[in-house]
Formats: structure tokens, sequence, C-alpha cells
């Protein structure tokens, strides 16, 4: 008998996988936060190089992964807990995004591959919520993602070159 994580660690471990995977593929560098207590997964940074802001620049994201939470009519609906909504939509030095990766239900089909090639199945997509309202919910807030702003590979290289030029995000 074999021993399986949770869906849920496994939907954790591939969030991370899809994140570094777009990271990667970007020319970035992920470095992934051991403690959460800011509602940060992973920080994405790149180096300056004579732009704005010539140090380390760095993007925050906490990252969800669901297969219960379809896209419909253009959004992702996903209830983002409290604690995170509040973490997220504050004010910070270092932007923060959230990103959530919708994947199929059985875990065999969230990776296809062959002898030429790996898919990583189905797309995440991004929002900020910085300066969102306070909201009085208890539990969670229902967090509207178009579907428009897929998490990709151009995505991420035009949010850090936003950042690298002291754009807001």
């Amino acid at each position: 008998m074999s021993f399986q994580i949770s869906k849920t660690k496994q939907q954790e471990q591939f969030s991370i996988a899809y994140i570094r995977a777009i990271v990667s593929a970007a020319g970035y560098a992920l470095e992934e936060i051991t403690v959460d207590e800011d509602s940060i997964d992973c920080s994405v940074t790149q180096r300056g190089n004579g732009n704005t802001y010539p140090e380390i620049e760095s993007l925050r994201v906490q990252l969800k992964c669901t297969f219960a939470h379809k896209p419909h009519a253009g959004y992702l609906n996903y209830p983002l807990s409290i604690k995170n909504y509040n973490d997220l939509r504050r004010k910070c030095m270092n932007p923060r995004i959230l990103v959530v990766l919708h994947v199929p239900k059985d875990c065999d089909d969230w990776i296809q591959h062959n002898e030429n090639s790996i898919t990583l199945n189905h797309l995440s997509y991004w929002v900020s919520i910085k300066g969102m309202p306070e909201t009085y919910n208890e539990k969670n807030v229902s967090i509207k993602i178009p579907t428009a702003q897929q998490f990709t590979i151009e995505t991420l290289k035009n949010l850090m070159n936003k950042l690298a030029n002291g754009e807001d995000i």
C-alpha cells in the first residue's frame, strides 16, 4: 500500500511547480517563502539592470489552486479567506498579487506527456487586490478574477517591467 499526500497538498505542490515553470521560462528567479505569515507563498525577483529602481525588484505572490471553482462568463470567482484578503489588499513596498490555478478535478489529468512534450493542464489567473475596501465578511471574500488576466510568461514579463519602471501593478 502506498501513501499519497492529501489533494490539498497535491494542489499546493502543483501550483508551486506551475509558477516555477513560468518564472524560469521568463528568466526570473523564484524564492519560496517557507513561513507564510503574510499570505505570501513566493517571490519573483529580477535584477535592476539600469531601470528606474536599480536594486533587486520583487513581486510577492499568494498561490491558490482549485478544481471546484471554474471560470464562467469571463471570470473566475474564488473565495479568498479574510486573512489573505486583508494581507493582499494593504499597501506594501513590494507589490502583491493573487495567482489562482484552475486544474482538472482528477489529478491524473493535471499533466499530459508524450515523447515530445509535457503539458501542464489548465490555466492560472492573476489579480491585484491592493486598495480593495474593508469587508465585514467573517470567513471569505469572493474575488472576481477576469479570465483575460492569465498568468503567462508574457504577463509576468509585463508585470516585472512595470515593477522595474516604478509603475503600479
